[in-house]
């Protein structure tokens, strides 16, 4: 997966999170919700972290954080499927969350494929 899928399935799993919230509060669910929206909304931004990062060092940093992150969100996914087994919106979330998490494990033990270095010109 590149930066730009990367970029793109986080996304969607932000605006995927977000319409399952809007759910969950209608259902009093106040503590699933935020815990699912407090930790899914930070695997995007570790990933954009770590695209823009400028190290080896940095770059590794934001990608293993963005898998703790997306680990934690599918804990939280993963009891509101227990407590609402029929909301397809869960499920779709799931689906897209296990596909972020597989291409992060990937770049997390491939982080030199991945990590573009930024280069300056010197003057």
């Amino acid at each position: 997966m590149t930066h730009e899928q990367l970029s793109k399935r986080t996304f969607e799993l932000s605006c995927q999170l977000m319409d399952l919230y809007t759910v969950l509060i209608r259902q009093n669910e106040l503590e699933l919700s935020t815990r699912i929206l407090k930790y899914g909304l930070s695997i995007r931004k570790h990933a954009e972290c770590a695209v823009s990062s400028t190290n080896q060092i940095e770059f590794s940093e934001s990608i293993s954080l963005a898998s703790d992150m997306a680990i934690q969100t599918r804990y939280w996914l993963k009891l509101v499927q227990m407590k609402h087994p029929l909301c397809t919106l869960n499920d779709n979330c799931v689906e897209t969350l296990n596909g972020i998490i597989n291409s992060l494990q990937y770049m997390m033990s491939n982080h030199d494929k991945f990590h573009v270095q930024l280069y300056y010109p010197v003057n």
